[in-house]
């Protein structure tokens, strides 16, 4: 939305000034001069506004960078075999029961597919529908208390602060949390490096304790600050639209299909992928939508299309990955939520694990999410875990 509105003031600044110079030989000297204050004055305005909203966003992602820090968790056992662990979440990736209730879509081919491969599948819980707090909780294996899952007071303040993309006091927390949670901290703890896939969502864009990382979205920046400078200017409407999005999903799989196993080297990869989730950018096949077919933001139709090409791109993963002579790792693929279009389906979480040699009880279905590691430390590590 943004976006939009950037666009369309900039197209009327365009033509206001376009208008002013054809005029501007018919002023006099003194009018021009007073037209050229005006112009002044709206750009002023608009460059401190940018200014300060690139400022403060600088200044909360340096405190927020400046708080990580490695923490030793002394609750765990040290385990004696390290595999790698592929955390992939697919955004909005709806779970069978919701695929077939609501889009009347069978995907029983594919979780046969995963079963047959070794997967556990099951369809978990969440109780709430925001990305962050559901990450939050399960990277920090515990449920998010409802005060600290709130992200605004509803003030005046904080809508102001909102549509600057600034973060309150509340999200501030919340990312930290996030970025610095327990799996990660415990992992790297015991010696796992760190890989970490971003998007454009803020708080999975980058993470300063990962000894690597990957954002597609847009151009490929390095850290924070181009990608803030970036997002609040017009180079947005050229490197951070829907067809970089759509790249980004193809280099993000790409990058997962071949990233190979170090040996003496363990890795946690976490992978934030933003599909099927809008813009729909695919195809039942991959193939590229145009501009105006892609902005429905609750046609079922292409929804299904996007759900059915990411389930592809899953399949292939699992296929390259299983059937490689590398070491089998970990992988878990799930869902943040199922399809926000319908919400009380929402709730049902998609989620499938392939644990190498995994001869543990399945999960049970309903389970909540904030479990996923719980289970895994308890297969992987020994761990005695409480199930929630």
């Amino acid at each position: 939305m943004k976006g939009i509105v950037l666009a369309a003031t900039s197209i009327i600044i365009l033509f206001a000034l376009i208008f002013y110079i054809i005029k501007s030989l018919r002023f006099s000297n003194n009018r021009i001069a007073k037209i050229n204050k005006v112009f002044c004055i709206i750009a002023g305005i608009l460059l401190i506004f940018n200014a300060y909203s690139i400022t403060m966003q600088a200044v909360a992602y340096a405190k927020i960078n400046g708080t990580l820090n490695t923490k030793n968790i002394s609750i765990y056992k040290q385990p004696e075999r390290l595999p790698d662990i592929y955390f992939i979440v697919l955004d909005e990736y709806a779970a069978p029961s919701q695929m077939k209730s609501y889009f009347n879509h069978d995907m029983s081919p594919f979780v046969n597919f995963l079963n047959q491969k070794g997967f556990m599948t099951t369809e978990m819980i969440t109780n709430s529908l925001s990305t962050a707090s559901i990450l939050e909780a399960r990277l920090n294996i515990i449920p998010v208390k409802r005060h600290e899952g709130k992200t605004s007071s509803g003030s005046f303040s904080d809508s102001f602060l909102q549509s600057m993309n600034i973060l309150n006091a509340y999200e501030e927390e919340r990312m930290i949390r996030l970025r610095n949670n327990k799996v990660v901290n415990y992992l790297k703890t015991i010696g796992y490096q760190y890989i970490h896939m971003g998007s454009w969502f803020a708080q999975t864009r980058y993470n300063q304790l990962a000894d690597k990382n990957y954002n597609f979205y847009g151009l490929q920046f390095k850290d924070e600050l181009p990608a803030i400078i970036a997002s609040n200017s017009l180079l947005r409407l050229f490197f951070i639209n829907k067809y970089f999005v759509r790249r980004s999903v193809l280099d993000a799989f790409d990058t997962l299909e071949n990233m190979t196993v170090i040996l003496g080297k363990p890795k946690f990869v976490f992978a934030h992928i933003i599909c099927p989730h809008t813009p729909y950018v695919f195809g039942p096949n991959g193939e590229k939508l145009s501009t105006i077919k892609g902005q429905s933001g609750d046609s079922k139709k292409l929804y299904i299309d996007q759900h059915i090409f990411i389930t592809k791109k899953v399949k292939e993963l699992v296929e390259r990955k299983l059937s490689s002579n590398q070491t089998a790792p970990v992988i878990i693929i799930q869902a943040d939520h199922g399809a926000r279009m319908d919400k009380p389906g929402a709730h049902k979480v998609f989620s499938a694990v392939y644990i190498p040699k995994h001869h543990g009880k399945l999960w049970p279905e309903g389970t909540n999410s904030v479990n996923t590691f719980r289970f895994i430390f308890n297969e992987l590590f020994g761990t005695n875990l409480e199930i929630l």
